[in-house]
């Protein structure tokens, strides 16, 4: 059994509705989880996370270990059996940390703690402690720029989009992003995207968390929504990535991963989307309700 998604881009409302309510049980984390122990790991099922977050619709289909989850801004897509280490929700790819489980008593499809809280819970529920800085302070790092890219014309994109980039690392950093080019394969011919945010290790056996976290995680969710609007541009997944061991560790990191094949994107649309997807998230960034501690 195939499940149909109604809309024709849900991607574009991760740009206009970045979550399903910004007030939605603030403050609640693993504590309130029905947390099954299983095959060594923690997981929580698709029927508590359809619960815990008040989604509207719950479609099931035990033979095919598959669980679609609906609410009127977001649906989110569990298929255990054909891909275990991704989700998609609203059509985006996000890489688990664990692969998904099953429940054979309960039929139905299980999450790891690690992801439903590091992945799954910072992009149903985009809630910031803290703000942007005024002076939206940007530091921007190219590797393997190809033929044809331009920082300068960027680094304009952004600060018209009311960013400012700084040359030095430093504690009041708003983003570190980082923009990577990777030599495609032989036989590829339209680009591809990888998107990464940074994670920091925290105590405690299912922590929520911090705040650097949950601004990556927005960002690169952002970011890669509007990338994955540029013309034929296939979809590698949004994922975690360890912290770099840096001075200053507690700002969010992005790293932007495209596989170019030559001649394959419109860079003036390609520094657009970016600047665009920053100023919707500083604009969001005022506007979402702090979680309580």
């Amino acid at each position: 059994m195939k499940t149909q998604i109604h809309s024709e881009s849900l991607r574009t409302l991760f740009l206009s509705v970045f979550g399903i309510a910004a007030g939605i049980l603030p403050g609640v984390y693993a504590k309130d989880w029905e947390v099954i122990e299983k095959d060594g790991g923690s997981f929580v099922g698709a029927g508590n996370i359809f619960e815990f977050y008040q989604f509207e619709e719950k479609k099931e289909n035990p033979g095919e270990r598959r669980a679609f989850l609906k609410h009127p801004h977001m649906e989110v897509s569990l298929d255990q059996l054909k891909d275990p280490r991704h989700i998609e929700i609203n059509r985006v790819r996000f890489k688990l940390i664990h692969p998904m489980g099953w429940d054979d008593r309960r039929q139905e499809v299980l999450v790891h703690v690690d992801d439903l809280s590091k992945v799954l819970d910072p992009t149903l529920r985009p809630q910031f402690r803290g703000r942007i800085s005024e002076a939206r302070l940007i530091y921007l790092s190219v590797e393997n720029p190809p033929s044809g890219f331009d920082r300068s014309l960027l680094e304009n994109s952004l600060e018209k989009g009311g960013w400012n980039k700084i040359d030095l690392l430093d504690k009041k950093t708003d983003l570190r992003l980082a923009i990577e080019f990777a030599i495609p394969k032989e036989a590829e011919i339209t680009p591809a995207l990888n998107t990464r945010f940074g994670m920091k290790k925290r105590k405690g056996k299912f922590p929520p968390p911090g705040l650097p976290h949950r601004k990556a995680l927005h960002f690169a969710t952002a970011i890669h929504s509007r990338l994955l609007k540029l013309d034929k541009m296939r979809d590698l997944s949004i994922e975690g990535h360890r912290v770099e061991a840096v001075k200053y560790p507690d700002f969010p990191e992005v790293r932007i991963i495209l596989s170019l094949p030559e001649g394959s994107l419109d860079w003036k649309k390609f520094y657009e989307a970016i600047a665009e997807a920053l100023a919707k998230v500083s604009e969001m960034h005022g506007k979402v309700q702090a979680p309580a501690k």
